[in-house]
């Protein structure tokens, strides 16, 4: 199993967090207890019970910092400002399967955090907040392009769920990710 680098100087609670992004992506949610991940980061147990009152508490802090990043993942805010809705649409297939790291560290995140939720059902009602979230987004950009709000909600569905089912399928392989949402993105509009 990949290990995260030790890390140097005093650790706070973000530094944990990452740390338990990384398990969660190599090891999924069984990597996730304090001995495992002090052992991986180089310290005690002890400085993970200063941050964080109990494994619970510790991992609904994780599922927190990624609720509050993950609707952004859609938009990246680097990006130059697009002429069309089409355009817009094109853009964000680029930004999902362009982008060279994960908001958190790795595009394993994402794909283990489903997993968890699979177990999880407190995990669950996370992940569903922020799917909701995105595929509101998504249908926003498809209705911005022209389609009705049925087959706006139709197609953000679809892509969505292309997305989900790309991540882990093609983890390695994302310009062929890309090339395949592309293609099904201009299938959309083209129902419009």
């Amino acid at each position: 199993m990949e290990k995260t680098p030790p890390i140097s100087g005093a650790l706070g609670p973000n530094d944990w967090i990452m740390a338990g992004f990384q398990a969660l992506a190599i090891g999924g949610p069984g990597a996730l207890r304090a001995e495992a991940l002090a052992r991986d980061i180089g310290t005690t147990k002890g400085s993970f019970y200063w941050h964080f009152k109990d494994l619970r508490d510790f991992q609904a802090q994780m599922l927190e910092m990624w609720q509050s990043q993950a609707p952004d993942s859609l938009s990246g805010p680097d990006l130059p400002r697009p002429t069309s809705a089409k355009e817009r649409a094109q853009q964000m297939v680029d930004w999902l399967t362009l982008r060279p790291v994960a908001p958190l560290g790795d595009p394993r995140v994402e794909p283990a955090l489903r997993a968890w939720a699979l177990a999880e059902p407190w995990v669950a009602e996370r992940l569903a907040v922020v799917d909701d979230q995105r595929l509101t987004q998504i249908a926003h950009m498809f209705t911005a392009a022209g389609l009705g709000n049925g087959a706006a909600k139709a197609a953000a569905l679809t892509l969505y769920g292309l997305w989900i089912g790309l991540q882990s399928l093609l983890i390695d392989r994302m310009p062929e990710a890309q090339k395949l949402l592309r293609k099904e993105v201009k299938r959309l509009l083209s129902q419009g």
